[in-house]
């Protein structure tokens, strides 16, 4: 029926709104290099590309980092992203002790969506 269809139009544009505009995307990328230096995690480097999802009207950007600390302040920075999920998504982690000691690499591969 055409109400059930205004509604179900109503309901996508209501989630679309939950994500933040694309004018916020620097911020949110600025938000994880804080957060990571608030947690004493090292993020030399970030590295994002944008793409568009069209079926949906949101993009989604690909952000690559390589985050490095002790394993406590790891997990907390993982438990942390996990935390933002409404609009970002852990799509790839690896994690590594390329020195033998209690330093930890982890390398990320995240998707944040933005409207």
């Amino acid at each position: 029926s055409s109400e059930g269809l205004l509604t179900a139009l109503r309901e996508v544009e209501e989630f679309a709104q939950g994500y933040p505009p694309r004018s916020e995307l620097l911020g949110l990328i600025d938000r994880l290099t804080r957060l990571a230096r608030s947690l004493s995690v090292m993020v030399p480097a970030v590295d994002y590309r944008p793409s568009e999802v069209k079926e949906v009207g949101l993009t989604k950007v690909t952000v690559a980092l390589v985050a490095e600390g002790n394993y406590g302040k790891i997990r907390r920075y993982l438990y942390e992203l996990e935390g933002m999920r409404r609009h970002l998504v852990i799509e790839r982690l690896s994690l590594q002790d390329p020195k033998g000691t209690s330093e930890l690499q982890v390398s990320l591969q995240l998707a944040v969506y933005v409207r």
